[in-house]
């Protein structure tokens, strides 16, 4: 973990966390590398983020 990055903790329904993980392992098929479940919420929140934001534009 880089010095500026916080830690953060959430509840995620039963439901939610499972399609963050069909997600994690499809990130893992298609990279074949492992993935955490970490990474792959911060690489849904990041671009759930970037398509807010270009949705403002």
């Amino acid at each position: 973990m880089a010095p500026q990055d916080h830690q953060v903790s959430i509840r995620l329904s039963t439901e939610l966390l499972e399609r963050v993980e069909a997600y994690r392992k499809e990130l893992e098929r298609v990279t074949r590398q492992p993935v955490t479940r970490a990474n792959a919420l911060r690489s849904l929140v990041d671009a759930g983020l970037e398509l807010v934001e270009k949705e403002k534009k």
